[in-house]
């Protein structure tokens, strides 16, 4: 699905969601017009309500809208427009929404699910009672099958416009495999269940948390790292984006994997032990000798990279890359920030 997360995002993402739906993928989107109306029309303004009127209001609505501006505003929604164990955190800006804006578009997207697993069932129901002989697992049976000959028939289908979106044209000729042969991430980005089931590292014990998990070093101790008895790239964080807070209140973060000109060669195993044994099923068969890599370097905020990261642009100017041993002659960019490495 496509959803258009705020307002006044809505109709560049309505154009995607309807580009989708024409190459055949399944959309949908919350319709900005029907927000606007809620907002304005609905939710009742807390400028003349009285204290005692303002509190019998559920959560979410209370100072919701005050003077017709949302989550600002007198009398004092703009106290309540965060809420949590901590009052200051990165984010919050006037041009950011709050956590009853939040809690609107979460629950219009719980109700739109909720409802859409209900007609299913309704549906299975129906379907039952009008084939007296078919039961559930019988209807399981027959749309496992139908859906193991549709998946065969996306990894035959040409490459259509949809998949090639945004892709540089000199990678056009590598997109394909992405989409007609097994492949995995091996990443550093949270949130990730790779990193909260400890695969990124076989020596790691994973919690399965999104709460508890290793966090590697700071990125303003990674420039002090040299050379020790690991021959891994190490994980490193921002240090700055970590919430001073004892309760999750963000769970986006960009870290990498590292290595400066004083640690040696540092490397990766793709796959590694424990990425075998959970993805081994869906990789059954793959040759190992005959595989396509992708690397996508670090996501710099804002377009702004530190001294000493380094991009396909890089390459052969102070990067260089080997795979088993055989040094990698050229990174081809496909989007901003990934490359496929040629041989």
């Amino acid at each position: 699905g496509v959803h258009a997360d705020h307002i006044h995002h809505a109709n560049n993402w309505i154009g995607v969601a309807q580009h989708a739906q024409t190459n055949g993928v399944t959309a949908f989107y919350l319709d900005s017009s029907h927000i606007t109306e809620m907002q304005n029309d609905i939710i009742p303004d807390m400028l003349g309500m009285s204290a005692a009127d303002i509190e019998k209001l559920p959560p979410y609505i209370k100072y919701y809208k005050c003077e017709n501006h949302i989550e600002s505003g007198e009398p004092d929604c703009h106290n309540y427009k965060y809420n949590g164990p901590c009052k200051q955190r990165k984010g919050q800006a006037s041009w950011h929404p709050g956590y009853k804006v939040n809690a609107l578009y979460g629950n219009l997207m719980a109700f739109f699910l909720v409802d859409s697993l209900l007609e299913a069932i309704d549906q299975l129901e129906e379907d039952v009672l009008e084939k007296k002989r078919q039961t559930l697992y019988d209807m399981l049976e027959r749309l496992e099958g139908e859906d193991a000959m549709e998946v065969d028939d996306i990894l035959t289908a040409e490459v259509n416009s949809l998949e090639t979106v945004g892709i540089n044209k000199n990678a056009t000729s590598f997109i394909k495999q992405l989409y007609q042969r097994p492949l995995y991430c091996h990443t550093s980005i949270l949130p990730a269940q790779e990193r909260y089931l400890g695969y990124l590292y076989p020596e790691w014990e994973g919690t399965g948390k999104s709460t508890k998990y290793p966090v590697g070093t700071s990125s303003a101790r990674a420039p002090e790292l040299g050379k020790s008895n690991s021959t891994s790239l190490e994980l490193v964080y921002e240090e700055g984006e970590i919430a001073d807070c004892p309760r999750c209140v963000h769970n986006d973060y960009k870290d990498f994997l590292y290595a400066n000109e004083n640690m040696g060669w540092r490397g990766v195993t793709i796959p590694n032990e424990k990425e075998k044994e959970a993805y081994g099923k869906h990789m059954k068969g793959t040759n190992f000798e005959k595989v396509n890599i992708a690397v996508c370097t670090v996501l710099c905020g804002w377009g702004r990279c530190s001294p000493g990261e380094v991009n396909d642009e890089s390459y052969g100017n102070g990067l260089t890359l080997r795979v088993n041993g055989v040094e990698v002659k050229e990174m081809v960019s496909f989007d901003k920030f990934c490359s496929f490495l040629k041989g």
